[in-house]
């Protein structure tokens, strides 16, 4: 055991789990400890928000915040559960009934997949020395219709880093999200690159991306009719003219990111989490 995670090396790789006491006891403070699995974490499709929905009271509040909690330490080994558990943490300061029983639904699924491990090795792998990130976003599909961005990082094919992040501001198109999409990918890429600088290890960073409007944008020079996009997303654009970043393209059914940006079907979640090593 290592900071709370238990680790076994096996053949080609590791293998990383949270302790099932962990979830034992995370179930049992909701009391579901004995409750009956269900096979995703949300539903899949768009979620209608109930704007009369009552508020919880301050004792289920509280218990709202510890499960939220404890849930969002467990995303470094648990990718799957990333979407739902950023979904409910946006709405820890003022949770409502529906909330709630989204919380519930999570946890149901964390009761039928509490066992899971994570496998580190034999990954994506798009090349020798390269940082493989994959990117994606789904345009308008969180509450206030912001959209969120997905990634996930790859160095030989080991996973280093996966993220689900409501992005800042309201993209207007799917391209503008996947563009902002992939400048964080960049960022996240890069700090990535310059820790195995530090180490000696000369690596190059490239982007994987599904979205072929955001790839031709980051070939382009300027913004062209998107002139309301900040100035700081347009970086992506001056790495690749100097070399320094390769945007990549991926298939959709390829793309694990898309994991990390909607809840989506029991058959492309189960085939998802098996590309990620669960």
């Amino acid at each position: 055991r290592y900071l709370g995670r238990e680790w076994r090396r096996v053949q080609d790789g590791y293998e990383v789990r949270i302790p099932e006491c962990y979830w034992t006891a995370t179930l049992a403070k909701a009391g579901l400890q004995h409750c009956k699995p269900v096979m995703t974490p949300g539903e899949s499709g768009t979620v209608h928000e109930d704007p009369d929905a009552p508020q919880l009271d301050k004792q289920q509040h509280s218990l709202y915040r510890t499960l939220v909690g404890r849930l969002m330490w467990t995303l470094a080994e648990r990718p799957d559960l990333a979407f739902v558990s950023k979904e409910l943490a946006r709405k820890v300061q003022a949770p409502t009934t529906q909330d709630w029983q989204r919380l519930k639904r999570l946890l149901r699924y964390a009761q039928r997949t509490k066992s899971w491990t994570l496998f580190l090795g034999q990954g994506f792998c798009g090349g020798d020395n390269e940082v493989s990130v994959l990117t994606d976003a789904s345009w308008a599909s969180s509450a206030g219709r912001k959209s969120t961005s997905g990634g996930t990082i790859f160095f030989g094919g080991v996973l280093l880093q996966t993220w689900s992040r409501t992005q800042s501001v309201v993209a207007l198109s799917s391209c503008e999200a996947e563009f902002l999409a992939v400048g964080t990918a960049v960022q996240e890429g890069a700090l990535v690159q310059h820790v195995l600088a530090e180490l000696g290890v000369t690596a190059k960073l490239r982007v994987y991306c599904d979205s072929s409007s955001a790839r031709q944008l980051a070939n382009k020079r300027g913004v062209g009719r998107l002139k309301h996009m900040q100035i700081r997303e347009l970086f992506v654009q001056e790495e690749v003219r100097a070399g320094r970043l390769e945007l990549a393209a991926i298939s959709s059914v390829d793309n694990l990111a898309d994991l990390l940006t909607k809840a989506l079907t029991r058959t492309r979640h189960d085939e998802l989490c098996r590309l990620f090593g669960l």
